[in-house]
């Protein structure tokens, strides 16, 4: 393994970079640079800022510019995540889909129900109403049976009212005819309009 400056001075002769340009980017002495790439010790925020210099990822500072083999199986483990994160993004995105799908259903399935219970209790309601309606129709009906009733009655009591009273005539003209107070002839009279009355009735 190549040292960090040894990495670094190669990088910017393969870039024809000079220390003086570097200085110049980070706003640093060129003394100052000098010594920070000797230190064993260098720090990361002094290894990033060169990196951005340089353009290069600061891993390639630490361990050097990497051959033909490192660099292709720097690519396929990059492929190989890559394609890792994208089939579980996929999953990730399936079984997102799946949940939302499932409360969408679990959804529409609760809304059907509560759908049903109101139509059911719509349907009872109109049941109700109907069968209101049939009783106050009956209701109705009775009421005009009974209007009849009352209004047959009433002729039936009237009729009898008139017969008491021709009776009561009748008494009358009979208890006058016995003290010589009426004629026999009045009575037979009375007694025959009666007879015609009662026979009408």
């Amino acid at each position: 393994m190549q040292s960090v400056e040894n990495n670094i001075v190669s990088i910017m002769k393969s870039k024809g970079l000079t220390k003086r340009s570097m200085s110049a980017y980070l706003g640093i002495n060129e003394t100052v640079i000098n010594r920070a790439i000797r230190n064993p010790r260098i720090t990361i925020q002094t290894l990033t800022k060169i990196a951005k210099f340089l353009e290069c990822p600061v891993d390639v500072l630490l361990n050097g510019v990497p051959n033909n083999d490192d660099i292709q199986q720097t690519i396929k483990n990059t492929q190989d995540e890559s394609n890792a994160e994208n089939d579980n993004g996929q999953c990730d995105v399936i079984n997102a889909d799946k949940l939302d799908v499932n409360k969408l259903l679990d959804l529409l399935i609760a809304k059907d129900e509560q759908i049903r219970k109101s139509q059911e209790h719509t349907s009872a309601d109109k049941e109700i109403i109907r069968k209101s309606q049939e009783h106050t129709t009956k209701s109705q009906e009775h009421t005009s049976e009974d209007k009849e009733i009352i209004r047959k009655s009433q002729e039936q009591i009237d009729k009898l009212i008139s017969v008491i009273e021709k009776m009561s005539d009748l008494k009358m003209h009979k208890i006058q005819y016995d003290n010589g107070l009426l004629d026999r002839s009045v009575v037979c009279i009375s007694q025959k309009e009666h007879c015609e009355q009662a026979s009408a009735q």
